[in-house]
């Protein structure tokens, strides 16, 4: 007797929270890797993503200024109009904005991601099952998240098989004389 098996499975989780707007399949259809499976509601992500960029905005304009009063002070040292303690000052808060800029880009970056995860596609090629949560539902993510659906690849499969030591041996003997 013997069964057989998948050689890849797949839980399928969504990485990011939100309602479930579509789903993209039919119950046991063959699915295609990189296929939508799930939406969920991006507006949420959507609107923090327009926030980032805007705060960056705000950053860049800043720097943008203190630039300009660095050069002007950097201008006025040598004729003693500013002193080295203020060409300081403005040279801390120039490097102060840019590393604010720098981390409103990084942040833009990581809210992207999220809204590219509110769209769940499947990992593998194969047969899905169901759908375990519906159009509507909320789904968490982090560390009760729910199984949206469970896919299994069809091709290769593998064959699982017990096998008793005697015909083991029986099998490598009659292997060995052969060669």
């Amino acid at each position: 007797n013997g069964w057989m098996a998948a050689k890849e499975s797949v839980e399928v989780r969504a990485r990011v929270r939100g309602h479930i707007m579509k789903i993209g399949f039919e119950d046991g259809q063959f699915v295609k890797e990189g296929q939508m499976l799930f939406e969920l509601d991006p507006s949420s992500y959507e609107a923090d993503l327009a926030r980032a960029k805007e705060q960056k905005k705000i950053y860049e304009a800043q720097l943008e200024r203190e630039i300009k009063e660095e050069a002007r002070q950097k201008a006025l040292l040598p004729s003693g109009a500013s002193t080295k303690s203020d060409v300081e000052k403005v040279e801390a808060n120039r490097m102060a904005l840019q590393a604010q800029v720098e981390s409103a880009a990084q942040e833009i970056k990581r809210k992207e991601v999220d809204l590219s995860y509110t769209t769940v596609k499947s990992p593998i090629a194969g047969r899905i099952s169901r759908a375990y949560l519906t159009v509507g539902n909320l789904v968490n993510a982090g560390g009760s998240d729910p199984l949206l659906t469970t896919i299994v690849s069809v091709d290769p499969m593998q064959v699982y098989f017990d096998v008793d030591e005697r015909a083991l041996q029986r099998y490598m003997a009659d292997r060995r004389k052969t060669r």
